[in-house]
């Protein structure tokens, strides 16, 4: 099946926008197209399968894990959260109990690990 540009691609494909706002909040100077372009995409979106190559792109290094928030320290942020739903979030930071996090849309806003 040929695969659309990513002009194309959903307003909302969570995982893509979290790297790309983690490779920009590192100083990458990164588009969407220049992420995806050539990846085989599920259903024209970003999965986590693929986020290794695409952010090899930008010049970072990823590594997945499976972990609980709270083993994540300050070394490790912004970090990027698969949520249910394939949806997915950047951590940027913890305090007393809530998280500040960047969703999908841009917005930043503060949530209990329960809300996520």
């Amino acid at each position: 099946m040929p695969q659309r540009p990513a002009s194309e691609l959903p307003s909302r494909d969570p995982l893509l926008e979290a790297l790309v706002y983690v490779a920009r909040s590192h100083g990458k100077q990164v588009s969407r197209e220049s992420l995806t372009a050539g990846l085989p995409l599920h259903e024209s979106r970003m999965v986590p399968s693929l986020v290794e190559r695409a952010a090899e792109r930008a010049g970072l290094e990823t590594r997945i894990v499976e972990c609980g928030t709270e083993a994540l320290d300050g070394e490790a942020l912004p970090a990027i959260l698969l949520l249910r739903e394939n949806q997915a979030c950047v951590l940027l930071g913890r305090d007393d109990g809530h998280m500040r996090v960047i969703e999908a849309d841009g917005t930043e806003t503060c949530v209990t690990a329960q809300a996520l």
